[in-house]
């Protein structure tokens, strides 16, 4: 399922539409704010578009929430992991 939603802002990156490629991943997002690949890989692109311009066009504080909600997603026990934990 992941590999489905990070299809289509992996192809605009890989077409040089960094811009593009974050949008697409700000609307995934809106719909699946529990997939933390989504947060990860977007908080990747921020910094490159970020690095791209030689300015902070996407603020800092914006990009390092983004790893943080991708870094308590991927610690945090699944509902089938607390499920079988009972």
């Amino acid at each position: 399922m992941v590999e489905a939603l990070l299809e289509k802002p992996i192809t605009l990156f890989r077409q040089g539409d960094i811009d593009g490629a974050l949008a697409e991943l700000q609307d995934t997002l809106a719909s699946n704010g529990d997939v933390a690949e989504l947060h990860h890989m977007w908080a990747e692109f921020a910094n490159m578009k970020n690095m791209e311009a030689q300015d902070d066009v996407i603020p800092g504080r914006k990009i390092m929430n983004a790893y943080k909600k991708a870094c308590l997603l991927y610690t945090s026990p699944s509902p089938r992991d607390k499920r079988q934990s009972r």
